[in-house]
C-alpha cells in the first residue's frame, strides 16, 4: 500500500513538473516573440527603418537593457569609449527635454532628463544617461537628477577621469539646484548656461553684454584670467550696485567661471589659452528639439500597430526608452 502511494506521489510530482517547464517555456517564447516582434515594429518605423550597423547595435544595447528602462532610466557607459581612450577636460551638461504631447495616448506628455559630456575644446559630445518619465505616471524629480549626474561621476571616477572632469552646465532651475550643490561639494562648479542666465536677467532689468563678451570671445590665459576676471567683477559691482539680485548673479558666475578656468589649467597646464565658447547648453537644447520632433511621429507610429502599450505602464516606458536610447547612443552632432 506504501508503494504504490510513493508511486502516485512520484508521478504527480513529475507532471507537476512537466507542466511547470511547459509554462516557463512558453513564457520564454512569448518573451522572444515580443522581443522579436517590438525590434521588427522599431526598425520598421520611417525613423530607423534605413537605419544603418549603428542604429542596429543601439537598439541590441537597448534590449539588453531592458530591465532599466522598465524602471525609466539608462546609463550608457559605452558613450565614454573615445575620452577614456584619449583623456581631455570635459564638463557634464545637464538639462530636460520636453516630448511633444500625443492626446490619443493614454500617457500622453512625456518628459527626458539627459547628462551629457563634453569636452572644452568642442570637439567631442556624448548623451551618456537618459531618464523618462510620463507626467501621467509620476515625475522626474532633484532627486532623479542628482542620480543622474551622480552615475556619471562616479563611472568618470572609477576609470581615472576625475580629474578631467572640470565643470558642469546648468540651465539654472530649482531642480538642479541638489545635483550643483553635490557636484560643487566634489570640486566641480556648475556654471549657469548663458542663455537661461541671460533670460534672467532680463527679467531683473539687465540687458547682459559682460558675460556674453566673456563666454562668447575672450580667451583666457593662464597668468592672467584671474586679473581679468576680477576686472569684470568690479566693473559689475559699480554698475549693479542698486540690483542686489542681479549683482549675486553676476558674482556667483565669474566665481564659478574662475573655478572652471583653475580645473582647466590644472588638467592641461601646456595651454597657452581658453575659450569657454562651447561651455553652454545650445547642442543639448537644439538636440532636445530635433528629438521631440522625429520621436513624435515614431511614436505614433509603433501605438498604431501595438495596442498595448496604450494602457500598460511599463510597456510604455519600454517603448519611449527604447526609441530614446537609441537616439542618444547613435547622437553624435560631430559627425551627422
Amino acid at each position: 500500500m506504501y508503494g504504490n502511494a510513493t508511486y502516485y506521489v512520484f508521478v504527480l510530482r513529475m507532471k507537476i513538473y512537466v507542466w511547470q517547464r511547459l509554462l516557463l517555456l512558453q513564457q520564454q517564447r512569448r518573451i522572444q516573440y515580443s522581443k522579436r516582434n517590438r525590434k521588427m515594429q522599431f526598425t520598421n518605423i520611417n525613423l530607423f527603418k534605413n537605419g544603418n550597423n549603428a542604429v542596429k547595435a543601439a537598439f541590441g544595447y537597448a534590449e539588453n537593457h531592458e530591465g532599466d528602462l522598465k524602471k525609466g532610466s539608462l546609463m550608457m557607459t559605452s558613450q565614454f569609449t573615445q575620452i577614456l581612450k584619449n583623456p581631455r577636460p570635459f564638463v557634464i551638461i545637464f538639462d530636460e527635454f520636453h516630448l511633444k504631447k500625443i492626446p490619443s495616448w493614454r500617457f500622453e506628455s512625456w518628459k527626458v532628463m539627459v547628462v551629457a559630456i563634453a569636452t572644452f575644446d568642442g570637439k567631442f559630445f556624448k548623451i551618456v544617461h537618459i531618464q523618462m518619465m510620463s507626467t501621467e505616471i509620476g515625475k522626474i524629480g532633484s532627486v532623479d537628477i542628482k542620480n543622474g549626474v551622480r552615475e556619471a561621476f562616479y563611472f568618470a571616477k572609477r576609470n581615472g577621469l576625475q580629474h578631467h572632469l572640470v565643470g558642469a552646465v546648468s540651465d539654472g532651475n530649482a531642480a538642479n539646484q541638489d545635483a550643483i550643490q553635490w557636484l560643487l561639494q566634489k570640486g566641480v562648479p556648475t556654471v549657469y548656461d548663458h542663455r537661461h542666465l541671460c533670460g534672467r536677467l532680463v527679467q531683473l532689468g539687465v540687458a547682459d553684454g559682460m558675460l556674453r563678451h566673456a563666454y562668447r570671445h575672450l580667451r583666457f590665459r593662464k597668468g592672467t584670467y584671474m586679473r581679468v576676471l576680477g576686472e569684470m567683477a568690479t566693473k559689475a559691482n559699480i554698475a549693479l550696485a542698486s540690483n542686489h539680485t542681479a549683482l549675486a548673479h553676476y558674482k556667483q558666475e565669474f566665481g564659478r567661471m574662475e573655478f572652471l578656468l583653475r580645473n582647466i589649467y590644472q588638467v592641461v597646464p601646456e595651454e597657452e589659452e581658453v575659450s569657454l565658447t562651447s561651455i553652454n547648453s545650445d547642442l543639448l537644447e537644439d538636440i532636445g528639439q530635433k528629438w521631440a520632433f522625429l520621436l513624435d511621429e515614431a511614436f505614433k507610429e509603433v501605438l498604431s500597430v501595438s495596442p498595448e502599450v496604450r494602457e500598460d505602464e511599463e510597456q510604455a516606458l519600454l517603448l519611449v526608452g527604447s526609441l530614446v536610447a537609441v537616439m542618444a547612443i547613435t547622437e553624435d552632432p560631430y559627425n551627422p
